[in-house]
Formats: C-alpha cells, sequence, structure tokens
C-alpha cells in the first residue's frame, strides 16, 4: 500500500465533532483516491472513487452552508462561492477523466492538494473560529442572563420574606 497522500492529525481538528467527522470521511475518499493514481489503477476505479468524492463533498458543503446561515458567518457569501468553484472543479476532473486525458492524475492531484491545503486549513478553519467566537459570545451573554435572573429571584425572594416578616 503506498503512504498516505495526507494523514488525518490534530491540526486538521476543527472542535466541531460533525465537520470533524467529515473532515475524515474525506480524507478517506481522497487517499484512496491517490492510492489508485500513485498504482495506476484502471479508469473505471478512478471514476468511481472520483464520483464517490463528488457526491460526499456536495453532502460535506451543504453541512458547512447551513452552519454558515445558523450562525450568520459573514463570510458566508465568499466561502459558498468557493463552494461552487470546488464543485465545478471537480465535474471537470470527471469529465476529463471521461475523456482519458493524459495530465488528469497531476490534475486530480493538485485539486485534491488545493482543497485539502487552502480550503480546510484556511477557510474551513477561519470559519470555525467565526463560530466559536459567536458561541463563546452566546455562552457569556447565557451566563449574563443567569446572573440577572438569579439577582432578581435573589430579589424578589428577600422582598417576599421582609413582607412576610412585617405583617
Amino acid at each position: 500500500m503506498s503512504p498516505a497522500f495526507v494523514d488525518w492529525c490534530d491540526e486538521y481538528k476543527t472542535g466541531n465533532a460533525q465537520l470533524d467527522r467529515q473532515h475524515q470521511q474525506l480524507f478517506e475518499i481522497i487517499n484512496k483516491l491517490y492510492e489508485l493514481i500513485e498504482r495506476d489503477y484502471r479508469t473505471d476505479f478512478l471514476k468511481d472513487t472520483l464520483d464517490r468524492l463528488i457526491k460526499y463533498s456536495v453532502e460535506y458543503f451543504n453541512t458547512q452552508e447551513f452552519l454558515m446561515s445558523s450562525y450568520q458567518y459573514l463570510g458566508f457569501d465568499e466561502h459558498k462561492r468557493i463552494h461552487d468553484q470546488l464543485k465545478v472543479k471537480l465535474k471537470e476532473l470527471r469529465e476529463n477523466l471521461e475523456t482519458k486525458q493524459s495530465s488528469i492524475n497531476a490534475e486530480i492531484l493538485d485539486f485534491l492538494n488545493q482543497m485539502l491545503l487552502t480550503h480546510l486549513k484556511e477557510e474551513d478553519l477561519k470559519m470555525i473560529k467565526f463560530f466559536q467566537e459567536k458561541e463563546d459570545s452566546s455562552t457569556a451573554e447565557l451566563t449574563k442572563l443567569r446572573r440577572t435572573k438569579l439577582a432578581i429571584n435573589s430579589y424578589y425572594t428577600r422582598n417576599m420574606l421582609n413582607r412576610q416578616k412585617k405583617s
């Protein structure tokens, strides 16, 4: 077995369990594609694995876009534009594989490198950082609300006790 194209490691963890599972699945598909290219497997195996990558990437991008919308991510439009470009490129690679262009293997590897190193390590981590900051902010607001509620309850309880003492 040839070495992996990319190994999953802590560097890629986002802290979001769902996205981390999806990233790990993408790594698995990408490594399979790399192995097929390195071992010069038949084109039909490459097609099947590339089809799997395309299908899973669409699911992965949809998950991210849902999260970005839910968190009101400020970079949503740009991030979605990048997803759309990646989807177009994946389809082009698939079409080029169909026509058996000679440089397709190198083209696929360049794309996988771009998708992993540029998109995942830069764009996705930027998005996750925004989510975490928003969650931290929400947690701080929730803590503040809880403290206010406790203070109101305490004030109310003291006033009720004072009224009972006076009666």
